[in-house]
C-alpha cells in the first residue's frame, strides 16, 4: 500500500473518475503516460505514473458462447467485443496489457 504522501499529498484531486479520465486524455495528447486511480485517503481521483490496481480478466464459457451466437448472427465478432471491453476498462483508468 502506498503512503499518503506518495499517493495523495500534493496531487490534484479530481472529484469524479470521468474528470480524471478527461485529464488523462489531455496529458496523453502531450505524450505523458499516466494512470488514474481512486485515492484511499481522500476518496478523490488522482493521476500517477504507476497503476494503483492490477486486474486479471478471464473469459467465461458464457462469454465464448455469446461470442459464437453474435458472430453467427453477423452482429459482432469476438474481437469487436474484446475491443469494446478494453475501451471500457481503459475509460475507467485501467491499463490493459497486450
Amino acid at each position: 500500500m502506498a503512503s499518503r504522501e506518495r499517493s495523495c499529498t500534493g496531487k490534484v484531486r479530481y472529484g469524479h473518475a470521468a474528470t480524471a479520465y478527461k485529464a488523462l486524455l489531455i496529458m496523453g495528447r502531450k505524450g505523458i503516460k499516466l494512470q488514474s486511480y481512486e485515492c484511499q485517503y481522500c476518496r478523490g481521483w488522482h493521476l500517477g505514473k504507476e497503476p494503483a490496481v492490477s486486474i486479471e480478466i478471464r473469459l467465461t464459457d458464457d462469454w465464448n458462447d455469446g461470442n459464437e451466437r453474435l458472430a453467427k448472427a453477423g452482429i459482432m465478432s469476438k474481437q469487436e467485443r474484446l475491443d469494446i471491453m478494453k475501451l471500457a476498462f481503459q475509460a475507467a483508468g485501467f491499463t490493459i496489457p497486450e
